[in-house]
């Protein structure tokens, strides 16, 4: 995996500052505060090992965060190609949810 690259599905981490594990389960996430602003994420994850029990349990936070991990999830070619095709088009992602934002209001 290259340094910049999505850990995959099923990855086990321990974040900054944290005691308890948790099981990365999808990418790219987006939160919008109390402010009506997007905030961005790249991950959502859950409690390890007790899985989702109830979404306030969810956890949404960033590469940086991550202190440790524990264990990789399942990587297929699958997994590969979709990676591949986030890194060339991730650029163009953002910017159109950010355009797509701005033209809801949600921005204004």
């Amino acid at each position: 995996m290259k340094e910049n690259e999505l850990l995959p599905i099923g990855t086990v981490v321990l974040l900054k500052d944290a005691e308890k594990k948790i099981m990365i389960f999808g990418f790219a996430q987006e939160y919008t505060d109390e402010e009506g602003n997007i905030v961005d994420y790249d991950y959502v994850g859950v409690p390890y090992p007790e899985g989702n029990l109830d979404a306030s349990l969810q956890l949404m936070f960033n590469a940086d965060q991550i202190e440790e991990v524990y264990s990789m999830g399942f990587i297929h070619a699958d997994y590969q190609d979709m990676i591949e095709n986030i890194n060339e088009n991730i650029e163009k992602i953002h910017e159109m949810k950010k355009n797509s934002s701005e033209s809801s209001g949600l921005l204004e």
